[in-house]
């Protein structure tokens, strides 16, 4: 059996070095022991050591303090029996990642902070910014665990929907949606307001129990969350990430250019179906590769798509065939016997910048 963490804990400190608040934490560990705890809007600066954090030694100190102005920053205390190791990222987002190795089992950690502040389209970009960081961090074969405070109360987690056109809260949505992050936190975590800010994220829910809204450990406007983590080898297995390097390209662009592309959708549909009827019931494998295209034109980045692709170890030729395919398309209204001007279809970072998603599996 795996090791079994108890009481992971994230709270808002709202200035973790205002008055008394790290004797309060300090007598907080003392009686309850958490081995993770995450902390954002630390208001840490470079005149606060780490030593202080530290929590009389007891705790491995990960900080990203805020640099450009006061407030903010985030942190990651770990007690100091766990092996851990840090995250190298580049990014002005505030975003801190660790790995720590549980039974050798590795969990990535990861501690994030969304500023409410700023105009519409600081904030958008900042929401963009911040997910494209943390997918970045999400590329790894072990569970990955997020909690942040990220400022985004509008969005519906239960339905996974939000009101109104906000592209900061779409554009957070959709990177949960498409990372495959369930989102564990059901009640409001910010008293006065009956909002629910602070989030706990991960693409391995079953190793997330216990969770729980609690009084935070400091004096703080928001609640904290208490959660604990079961690595358990039985039950929690790696995501596996397709090796497109290995990808039969040679045979795909053969079997491409034998399609007879003027054919109907149907006709194509019934032939496909006729080949894997015949090859099932001969005893032979069928292998697929699905390209997603739904809704390319007006919901994914373009730029961004064609990057990860290329990140996943996807062949150039046939990255260059799905820019050709995005590229400079146009479409034509016909009625009964007149045709419509043919407009460029506007593509889509002109609306909506953020990461598509694109699943697959080669198998060679």
């Amino acid at each position: 059996m795996g090791q079994l963490v108890s009481q992971c804990l994230f709270f808002n400190a709202a200035n973790l070095t205002k008055s008394g608040a790290l004797d309060e934490l300090r007598v907080y560990t003392s009686l309850d022991s958490p081995d993770i705890i995450c902390i954002c809007e630390t208001f840490a600066h470079s005149d606060i050591s780490s030593a202080e954090l530290s929590l009389n030694g007891n705790y491995t100190v990960f900080r990203r303090d805020r640099t450009h102005s006061t407030g903010g920053g985030v942190c990651i205390l770990l007690r100091i029996s766990l092996a851990c190791k840090i995250v190298g990222i580049s990014s002005s987002s505030e975003v801190l990642a660790v790995d720590v190795f549980l039974d050798d089992s590795p969990l990535r950690i990861i501690c994030a902070y969304s500023t409410p502040s700023g105009s519409s389209v600081e904030l958008r970009d900042g929401v963009s910014m911040l997910c494209a960081s943390l997918e970045k961090l999400l590329i790894v074969e072990w569970p990955s665990i997020i909690v942040g405070d990220f400022n985004l109360p509008r969005i519906d987690w239960k339905n996974l929907q939000h009101p109104g056109s906000s592209n900061r809260d779409q554009i957070f949505l959709d990177f949960c949606i498409l990372n495959g992050l369930h989102q564990l936190v059901d009640l409001p975590t910010r008293p006065a307001s009956g909002n629910l800010l602070d989030l706990l994220l991960t693409n391995h829910p079953d190793i997330v129990v216990g969770v729980q809204i609690l009084p935070a450990p400091i004096r703080s406007d928001h609640l904290a969350i208490s959660f604990l983590v079961d690595l358990c080898a039985s039950h929690v297995t790696a995501a596996p990430l397709p090796d497109f390097r290995k990808g039969r390209y040679d045979l795909i662009a053969e079997s491409l250019s034998e399609l007879n592309w003027g054919r109907s959708t149907e006709t194509q549909l019934l032939d496909v179906i006729q080949s894997w009827g015949v090859a099932l019931s001969t005893g032979r494998n069928v292998h697929c590769v699905y390209f997603d295209f739904t809704k390319a034109f007006d919901r994914v980045h373009h730029g961004r798509l064609l990057s990860k692709l290329s990140a996943l170890g996807v062949r150039q030729s046939i990255v260059d065939w799905i820019r050709a395919y995005l590229s400079d398309r146009q479409f034509i209204v016909k009625v009964k016997n007149s045709f419509s001007p043919p407009p460029p279809v506007p593509v889509a970072y002109h609306k909506d910048p953020y990461w598509a998603h694109f699943s697959g599996r080669c198998m060679s």
